[in-house]
């Protein structure tokens, strides 16, 4: 094998790794967050734009890179906080609050748990969680 082609080859490798697909309960997660937001009246309604352009990535299972899943983690410790709040869960008073929609909106539990198991595996955060 010619040195162009060993170069090509690593380059469609590296392409090919650098990203990762969501699975099903992170997708699901996203699309329900995107349908809780939906029927809301505008008052309630959760999300930025970088959080719905991420929900909907996730939503489509469009492929997430390692730099989006580092983002997605930051989110995550930043808002675990919010599930202390009122309108988190069905039968709750405010539920759906923004603050349930937006952790959907970003792939829910089963994103934060997809994020962890991704950043582990790459070697960016340690056992625990800690970014490396």
């Amino acid at each position: 094998m010619d040195a162009i082609q060993a170069l090509m080859d690593l380059l469609q490798y590296v392409a090919m790794t650098d990203t990762v697909r969501p699975p099903k309960g992170v997708r699901e997660a996203a699309a329900l967050g995107l349908r809780l937001r939906e029927d809301q009246p505008p008052s309630n309604r959760a999300g930025t734009p970088v959080g719905l352009a991420r929900a909907r990535d996730l939503a489509n299972g469009r492929p997430v890179s390692y730099a989006t899943l580092k983002r997605m983690k930051a989110y995550f410790d930043r808002h675990e906080i919010d599930k202390e709040a009122s309108g988190w869960r069905p039968g709750e008073e405010g539920y759906p609050s923004k603050g349930y929609q937006a952790w959907l909106l970003w792939g829910g539990d089963p994103g934060q748990r997809w994020v962890l198991s991704e950043l582990r595996q790459a070697g960016l955060v340690d056992k625990d969680g800690v970014t490396l």
